[in-house]
């Protein structure tokens, strides 16, 4: 817990100056030597499943994609194509011109042989109902997609 009354401690030693040979721009030098050891053991031969030499990587590759746990041939995947994206685009699966789709009952369509008008108390004369917009130009049915002309 600080208190206020205490003066702040200040950094113990000396701060760091251009060219300061105390700075380990590399890394630890003993993974560098733990890396280079591990190369040379995955680059030894040993007999292969046919009797041909192959590389102890090689060797490991091949037994993580025969591999039963689903992590090793993930990473078998991961090493040979890339890992794929994290996040989906999913922009480019709307549709360019959204379309509004009105469903009608058969009384609800004049055109029906069913078709009864909205009582004083309906919904409709209740409430505004927005027009549909005017289809687009060479559009018959108003989807936005092109249909050719059926006989």
């Amino acid at each position: 817990m600080m208190n206020d009354d205490e003066p702040q401690r200040k950094n113990a030693g000396r701060p760091f100056e251009p060219g300061d040979q105390r700075i380990n721009r590399f890394g630890a030098p003993a993974f560098h030597a733990f890396r280079k050891q591990a190369l040379e053991i995955a680059n030894e031969k040993i007999p292969g499943p046919d009797g041909e030499e192959i590389t102890r990587g090689e060797a490991l590759l091949r037994s993580w994609l025969k591999s039963r746990q689903p992590r090793l041939q993930e990473l078998f995947a991961f090493y040979c194509w890339g890992k794929p994206a994290d996040r989906l685009e999913l922009d480019a699966l709307e549709p360019k011109n959204k379309i509004t789709l009105r469903l009608h009952w058969p009384h609800e369509d004049p055109d029906s042989p069913d078709y009864r008008p909205p009582s004083a108390n309906s919904w409709l004369n209740r409430h505004e109902v927005p027009s549909l917009p005017p289809p687009a130009q060479g559009d018959s049915n108003g989807d936005g997609a092109s249909h050719p002309s059926q006989p």
